[in-house]
C-alpha cells in the first residue's frame, strides 16, 4: 500500500515515472532538431543515403506514399517531407522540409511539464536536483540508419506516457481524486488519512489548500466545529506539486482525445484509446457499483426536460442553507446559454449543505463533476452527460435512442417505466421521425 503522506514515496514516483518520461521526450525532441539541422532546405540529390531514405523510402513511382512506408512514418511523426514529391520521383529537384509535427509538439509539452514537476518537487521537498538532472546521450547518425531504433524510441515514450496517467498510475489517480474534495470524503476514501499527522504531512507534500470553508451560524460548539472541519473543501491550486501532476495528465488526455493524434500513433500501435473517454467509462461503472444516483432534489428541480439538459447549476450559500438560482442549459447538444431563474423559480433546497456535499462527493471524486466557488456562490458543473427519468428516477449515462438520420441524442422512453422523457415524434434537429 502506498503511503501518500511520505515524501520518499513521491520521490520514488519521480524517479520511476517522471524522469524516464522527461528523458524519452527530450530524446525525440533532440532527434527532430537533429533532422532539421541536417536536411532542412537540402536538395534530395545532395543528401546522404540514410537521409534520402527518410524522404523517399516506400514512395511509389506515382509520387504517393505506400501504406506503411518509411517516408510516411517520418512525415507523420517528425514532419519530414519534400517540397514536391511527385516531381521528385520524376527526377526533378526537390528540397526537404522539416516541420514541427503534432507528435513533436506533444513531446515538447510533456518535456516542459515533467521538468516543471521535477523543479516543483525539488523546491518544496529539497530533493537533490543533481540527482534528478540525468544525461541524454544518443548517436543520431545510427538512428537515421536504423528505422527500428526510431520506432523503439517512440514506443518507449508512448509506454511511459501511458504509465503516468490516472488510467494506469496509482499516484496520479490519487491526486486526480483529491484535486477538489471535502475532508470528510477524503477520509472515507483514504481511511489512513485519519491517522494523526498524516493529513498535515500530505498537505505539505502535494500542496492541498482550503478552497471553501462553510461557516455555521450561531453558538460555537464541538459539533459546529466538526461540521466546518469535515465539509471544508480542499483543492490543489496552480503551481502545487499535486496540481502539476494533474496538469500533466490533462495534457496527455487532451492529445489522446483527438482522433488525428490517435491515428498518427496507430501507425505503430494498435487500438490507441481515448484515455479520458476510457477513464470516464470506468468512473461511471464505479459509480454504478456504488449504486450512486443523481440526488432526487437535483433531478426534480434541475432537469429541464422540455428545452434541454442542465450542465451547470448554481447555488447561493448562507451558512448551511442553499438556494438554487441559475442553470447553464445545453439545447439538444447544439449550443448553450445561461438561464437565470426569476424569483418565482428560485428556491431554497430542503437539503442542507453537508448532505448536499455528501451526495455529490462520489461524482467529484471520480471526476464527472466539478465544484466552483465564487464568494457566496457555489456552482456544480456536470462534466458528463447523464439521462434520467422524471418519474421513476432511473439514471443512465447513455441515451436509449439516437436520431437515425443525424445521430442527435434523444431522451426517449425510460427502459424501466417507459415514461417518455421527451415527447418528440420527430428529431428537433433534422426532422427525422423518431417514434
Amino acid at each position: 500500500m502506498i503511503n501518500y503522506a511520505d515524501k520518499d514515496e513521491w520521490g520514488k514516483f519521480i524517479e520511476e515515472y517522471i524522469i524516464p518520461l522527461r528523458d524519452s521526450a527530450k530524446i525525440l525532441i533532440n532527434y527532430w532538431e537533429y533532422l532539421k539541422r541536417n536536411i532542412e532546405g537540402v536538395d534530395v540529390d545532395d543528401m546522404g543515403e540514410g537521409f534520402k531514405m527518410l524522404v523517399l523510402g516506400g514512395v511509389g513511382e506515382d509520387g504517393n506514399y505506400s501504406e506503411r512506408s518509411l517516408a510516411l512514418f517520418y512525415k507523420k511523426f517528425f514532419g519530414v517531407q519534400l517540397t514536391n514529391l511527385e516531381e521528385c520521383v520524376k527526377g526533378l529537384p526537390a528540397k526537404a522540409i522539416v516541420e514541427k509535427s503534432d507528435f513533436v509538439k506533444f513531446a515538447e509539452k510533456i518535456h516542459e511539464q515533467t521538468k516543471k514537476i521535477i523543479s516543483t518537487f525539488h523546491n518544496i521537498l529539497g530533493m537533490d536536483l543533481e540527482r534528478l538532472e540525468g544525461k541524454i546521450e544518443m548517436n543520431f547518425e545510427e538512428v537515421v540508419r536504423n528505422a527500428e531504433r526510431v520506432a523503439e524510441l517512440i514506443k518507449e515514450f508512448y509506454e511511459r506516457t501511458l504509465k503516468v496517467t490516472a488510467n494506469y498510475n496509482q499516484y496520479t489517480l490519487f491526486l486526480f481524486t483529491v484535486r477538489k474534495i471535502t475532508r470528510r470524503y477524503l477520509e472515507i476514501a483514504y481511511p489512513e488519512m485519519k491517522e494523526k499527522g498524516k493529513f498535515d504531512a500530505l498537505k505539505g507534500i502535494i500542496g492541498l489548500e482550503k478552497y471553501f470553508e462553510p461557516k455555521v451560524e450561531g453558538e460555537r460548539t464541538e459539533g459546529t466545529e466538526r461540521i466546518e472541519r469535515d465539509y471544508t473543501i480542499w483543492h490543489l491550486p496552480g503551481g502545487s506539486f499535486g496540481f502539476e501532476i494533474c496538469h500533466l495528465n490533462d495534457i496527455i488526455w487532451e492529445c489522446f482525445s483527438r482522433e488525428d493524434f490517435r491515428k498518427t500513433l496507430e501507425f505503430l500501435f494498435e487500438n490507441v484509446q481515448d484515455l479520458k473517454e476510457e477513464f470516464v467509462r470506468r468512473a461511471k461503472e464505479a459509480l454504478d457499483e456504488l449504486d450512486w444516483k443523481f440526488p432526487e432534489y437535483i433531478l426534480n428541480k434541475s432537469n429541464i426536460s422540455d428545452v434541454g439538459y442542465a450542465i451547470s447549476i448554481k447555488y447561493k450559500t448562507s451558512g448551511l442553507k442553499l438556494r438554487e438560482f441559475c442553470k447553464r442549459v445545453e439545447y439538444n447538444g447544439y449550443g448553450w446559454k445561461y438561464w437565470t431563474t426569476d424569483k418565482s423559480m428560485e428556491h431554497e433546497l430542503d437539503i442542507r449543505l453537508p448532505k448536499f456535499l455528501d451526495d455529490i462527493s462520489p461524482a467529484l471524486f471520480v471526476g464527472i463533476a466539478d465544484i466552483v466557488v465564487y464568494s457566496d456562490e457555489l456552482s456544480i458543473d456536470w462534466k458528463v452527460r447523464y439521462y434520467f427519468c422524471l418519474v421513476c428516477k432511473y439514471t443512465s449515462s447513455k441515451p436509449s435512442k439516437t436520431c437515425p438520420k443525424c445521430g442527435t441524442e434523444m431522451f426517449c422512453p425510460c427502459p424501466k417505466c417507459e415514461y417518455a422523457l421527451r415527447g418528440y415524434e420527430y428529431c428537433p434537429v433534422c426532422g427525422a421521425k423518431i417514434y
